[in-house]
């Protein structure tokens, strides 16, 4: 659903901005960066088909994009890690053929 909220007066014309009404479990499905439980749930909340639901998710992500500062932090692949047992076995491996 469709409400007219926001007016803005831009050189000379009003524009309208849409904002999508949306209920809070949706809301919250979409703020826990789950897009496909939030559809499902728009589906059996609003009754409405998959195409529908997803155009709605998708136009109220675009309307209120999330904050940055709220997604986890990218997760580590491991290649510190690797290089840095590289390194130590390489060491550990020189020491021995330097004593033996």
């Amino acid at each position: 659903m469709i409400t007219l909220a926001s007016l803005a007066l831009a050189s000379g014309k009003i524009l309208v901005k849409p904002e999508i009404d949306m209920p809070e479990e949706v809301i919250a499905e979409i703020r826990a960066n789950r897009k496909v439980a939030a559809i499902k749930l728009l589906r059996q909340q609003q009754g409405v088909d998959l195409k529908t639901a997803k155009e709605r998710v998708d136009a109220y992500i675009t309307q209120n994009p999330p904050d940055p500062s709220l997604q986890p932090p990218a997760a580590e692949t491991g290649v510190g890690r690797i290089v840095l047992l590289i390194i130590g076995v390489s060491v550990i491996f020189g020491i021995y053929r330097y004593f033996s």
